[in-house]
Order: C-alpha cells, then sequence, then structure tokens
C-alpha cells in the first residue's frame, strides 16, 4: 500500500481496508475494538470510523474535518504548493472553482 491505495474504488464505493493492520491488531487485542471502520468506545478511547477525518471526496455528514493530502511535510511536494499558490494568484475564479468541487 505505502501511501499510494486509494480511498474510492473504480466502482464509486469506499475502500474500507485498514490501513495499518499491525494497529488495529493491537488495538483489537489490548482493548477489544473490532475490525469494523465504525466509531467504537473503549473505557479509555474513542477510535472514530474513517469518515470523521475524511477526504474531500469521502467526506459526508458526519465529517468534522477534511484531511487534504497535501503531504506538506515533504519537501519534494514544495512544486504542488508552488502550483497551487500560482493558480491562485493568476487564475482566482478557477481556483475558487477548483476548490469548491473538492470540498463540495
Amino acid at each position: 500500500m505505502g501511501g499510494n491505495r486509494c480511498f474510492v474504488n473504480e466502482d464509486g464505493t469506499f475502500n474500507k481496508l485498514i490501513i495499518d493492520g499491525e494497529l488495529m491488531m493491537i488495538l483489537h487485542d489490548s482493548f477489544g475494538l473490532k475490525f469494523y471502520d465504525i466509531t467504537q468506545q473503549t473505557k479509555e478511547y474513542t477510535v472514530y470510523e474513517s469518515s470523521i477525518i475524511a477526504s474531500p471526496i469521502t467526506k459526508n455528514k458526519n465529517s468534522i474535518a477534511i484531511h487534504w493530502l497535501d503531504q506538506t511535510w515533504v519537501e519534494s511536494n514544495q512544486t504542488l504548493k508552488k502550483i497551487k499558490k500560482a493558480i491562485k494568484a493568476k487564475h482566482p475564479k478557477l481556483y475558487r472553482m477548483l476548490y469548491s468541487l473538492i470540498s463540495g
């Protein structure tokens, strides 16, 4: 998978494969969490379903934050930032239109 996994299948359905199987095994073994994409509560923690922090495409009425997947911590991503900044500066209407399409 290595960070290249699509969250939406080709048929438009949501990909519910668990990203980090090792983490899920720890949560299962230590806290009794089930392998379902639903909000689950333990005595100490709440593990939220994947739509709570969603991508612009997978957000729904339950989403409280959008993960923009910009990888801003990656230096090579500076090119993407520069492209976004240039489009926003030179073509603000296009930028707003694209932003509204992505963010719904």
